[in-house]
């Protein structure tokens, strides 16, 4: 896994470029404080996967030294994944074999919230996935 953090205190991202072992890449873009947005690329497409890369460590660069604004940031970042995909000039690739999702990192189970107030102080809780046990005597 390759990993950009240069920028992170400046844009509030850290870019990754991940490859499985079945020779798929993820390119994902990671924040602290919002969803990961991530973009598939299948084996044959590694130097695409590469070249958005190279180009959001470049968006992350030169938007931290700019002091751009993080939520800006998070748009630039989106509109470069899909004008690349609906754009993809460099190769055969199909735009429908480049995959882009958002995922989230915490999610409230069903009827909960995941802040919490507490005498006018708002807390933020965060789901950690359990599994009980219990034994039967």
């Amino acid at each position: 896994m390759e990993e950009y953090s240069d920028n992170k205190k400046e844009t509030g991202f850290v870019i990754t470029y991940t490859q499985t072992r079945e020779g798929s890449v993820v390119v994902a873009a990671l924040s602290d404080n919002a969803p990961a947005i991530l973009m598939n690329f299948p084996s044959t497409a590694t130097d695409e996967a590469h070249i958005i890369y190279r180009q959001l460590r470049e968006l992350l660069r030169s938007r931290g030294n700019a002091n751009q604004d993080h939520a800006i940031i998070r748009q630039e970042i989106e509109k470069l994944f899909t004008s690349y995909k609906n754009n993809n000039k460099f190769s055969n690739i199909k735009n429908d074999s480049v995959k882009i999702s958002k995922q989230e990192k915490f999610v409230a189970n069903p009827g909960k919230n995941l802040t919490i107030d507490v005498d006018g102080v708002t807390y933020l809780r965060l789901p950690v996935k359990t599994q009980i046990g219990r034994a039967h005597v």
